[in-house]
Formats: structure tokens, C-alpha cells, sequence
């Protein structure tokens, strides 16, 4: 079974934050208390959600996240496709995309994503 696992980016405190259905509501990925930031997920600036695969060391992939594929031939956005109905690498370079499957996701290192790491777009 697939694992319903989101991420949420809080712009004004800098912090990401991640989470799951039928978890107590937050599950923290930095030491960050969000009791003390009365963070609620309806204020997020960004909800994230993983894509079910992992990259080439293992790390899980989220939409936003910003991959480097193919032994450095390209960089690309992690997105959702609405006319795929699947989840897509956006080329950043090329403006092109491809759709991300189990099969393609070993040839991706996940370098960033766009909201801690805005240079890499």
C-alpha cells in the first residue's frame, strides 16, 4: 500500500514540516515545536505531497523537490501532471518534462527543493 505522506513549507519561519493521514497531525523533520510556532496546516504557504518513489540514495521523493538527473545531464522540477494524471519531471533547462516512474526514479539524485533551495530553479 502506498504511504499518504505530505510535507508543508512555513515561508515566514523558514521550516519544513512533515506529516501523514492518520497521524497526530504533524510529525516534525526539524527540531522545530509546533505547539510554540501555533503552526496549523491551513496556514501553510506549500503542501507537498510524496510521490511514492525514492531517488538513487534512497531519499523519498516530494513534489517541489528538484532532482538531478541522469548523471548531471539535467536538473527538473518534481511536479503533478493533471493531463498525465502522474507524477512528471519538469526540465528546468529545456522546459520539457517526462513523466517519473519507479523505473526512472533510480536515475535521480534529489538535490533541493524549491522552497529551501529557490537557486536551484
Amino acid at each position: 500500500m502506498r504511504q499518504l505522506k505530505f510535507r508543508a513549507w512555513y515561508d515566514d519561519f523558514k521550516i519544513m514540516v512533515e506529516f501523514g493521514i492518520g497521524e497526530d497531525y504533524f510529525r516534525e523533520t526539524s527540531p522545530v515545536d509546533c505547539e510554540q510556532y501555533k503552526l496549523e496546516l491551513c496556514d501553510s504557504d506549500s503542501i507537498m505531497q510524496f510521490t511514492g518513489l525514492l531517488d538513487s540514495k534512497g531519499v523519498e521523493i516530494y513534489e517541489g523537490d528538484v532532482v538531478d538527473g541522469f548523471d548531471g545531464e539535467f536538473k527538473a522540477q518534481v511536479k503533478w501532471g493533471n493531463e498525465d494524471g502522474a507524477w512528471v519531471i519538469d526540465d528546468l533547462a529545456k522546459n520539457a518534462g517526462a513523466m517519473l516512474g519507479e523505473q526512472y526514479a533510480e536515475n535521480f539524485e534529489v538535490i533541493g527543493n524549491i522552497h529551501e533551495n529557490p537557486e536551484l530553479l
